[in-house]
């Protein structure tokens, strides 16, 4: 038999990991299983280096949206009429 254990977790993270189910069998290991892949994916895609010029132009955006530059998703929507 395999080797089974116990983990103690609060009832509200016990009704999140519910929500995380594909389907109604599945089983709570399969569930975080699953969900330490995701994790483990975003990671390795957030640690893959992004070259300068990226860097740079991502830069460039956070500062004109700070100066009041960029548009609002709405706005956008709105100009390609979209609503």
């Amino acid at each position: 038999m395999e080797n089974i254990t116990t983990v103690a977790v609060h009832r509200s993270t016990l009704n999140k990991l519910r929500g995380f189910r594909e389907y109604g069998r599945e089983s709570y290991d399969e569930t975080i299983n699953k969900l330490m892949s995701m994790v483990s994916m975003v990671k390795s895609n957030n640690e893959s280096e992004l070259n300068v010029e990226t860097k740079r132009e991502i830069e460039q955006g956070r500062r004109e949206i700070r100066e009041g530059k960029g548009v609002s998703t709405k706005e956008l929507m709105k100009k390609l009429g979209i609503e």
